[in-house]
């Protein structure tokens, strides 16, 4: 009999695969001295235990590089734009054109908030403008994804779609600037305050713009559900959450309720009501996503 062959795993999951390590080799998800979880908060049993078996799930060693919070999240946004950058190259062939990832740049360098450089200079040089509308505005995205215009031979590509007097205003092709396509703010963990602005931003950025609002969306390693609730549920500020381990924090909480002797936790109730709404995905789901 012949033994068949095993299916390639996904690029997708290749991909997710090399994240999980990034983010354990730099150190922004790590066992601390103490024997807990970076992501969890240890005042938390829920959170502890959460946490400890996610990295116990993703192969965490029990002993590794120490890092401060605020390096910390530098190197889960650096992972972040790595993960996407290597998944928008594996989806070339499906994605659109002139698609590229940065970080930290302002978003007056966009099509779509160029005016609000002009508003920034102004408001310099006045403080009543500065009084008036504050710097609410002056957002700087942990990680983006650009797209940039396309010329007449690109778009002309596979038939005459354009000349000099049709779509002469499309910004696809007469900005200047690229359209900013994605802002994606990046959350280790999770805290009202963290959620706050996440949300402030995102309400700016929708606020501000002119033309095409971008996908705003965020990414956090947060294992408790009731804080990931606190910005997946709600308005609608952001397209989606996304969570660097979603089923690996689906089986912890479900180990958690197992150990508690419970059925369904409020934890879990939140977890499915986000994931069966489409609130909360996984990683691996938000490149697809983004070629929407």
């Amino acid at each position: 009999m012949t033994t068949p062959i095993p299916a390639p795993f996904a690029i997708l999951g290749e991909i997710r695969t090399a994240f999980h390590a990034d983010l354990l080799k730099s150190g922004a998800l790590r066992f601390k001295a103490n024997g807990k979880a970076n992501i969890a908060d240890g005042s938390s049993v829920a959170s502890t235990y959460l946490g400890r078996r996610i990295l116990e799930d993703l192969k965490a060693e029990a002993e590794s590089v120490d890092v401060s919070p605020q390096t910390g999240g530098k190197l889960f946004e650096k992972a972040v734009e790595a993960f996407l950058g290597n998944a928008l190259e594996a989806m070339a062939a499906i994605a659109p054109a002139g698609l590229s990832t940065a970080r930290l740049k302002p978003i007056w360098l966009y099509a779509q908030y160029g005016h609000l450089q002009t508003l920034e200079m102004i408001a310099k040089k006045d403080k009543h403008v500065r009084l008036a509308f504050g710097g609410d505005y002056l957002i700087k995205p942990d990680v983006v994804i650009e797209r940039r215009t396309l010329t007449d031979d690109e778009i002309n590509r596979t038939g005459r779609l354009v000349d000099s007097e049709i779509a002469s205003l499309a910004a696809l092709r007469a900005s200047a600037k690229p359209m900013l396509h994605a802002s994606i703010s990046c959350k280790q963990t999770i805290r009202s305050d963290r959620s706050q602005n996440s949300r402030l931003e995102a309400l700016n950025l929708l606020r501000n713009r002119r033309g095409r609002a971008p996908h705003i969306v965020v990414v956090t390693a947060e294992p408790l559900p009731s804080r990931i609730a606190s910005v997946a549920l709600g308005t609608g500020d952001f397209d989606c959450v996304y969570h660097v381990a979603l089923p690996e924090l689906v089986e912890a909480n479900s180990a958690l309720n197992l150990s508690l002797g419970l059925d369904e936790s409020e934890q879990s109730k939140k977890l499915d009501m986000m994931i069966g709404g489409g609130r909360l995905k996984d990683i691996a789901d938000l490149p697809l996503d983004l070629l929407l």
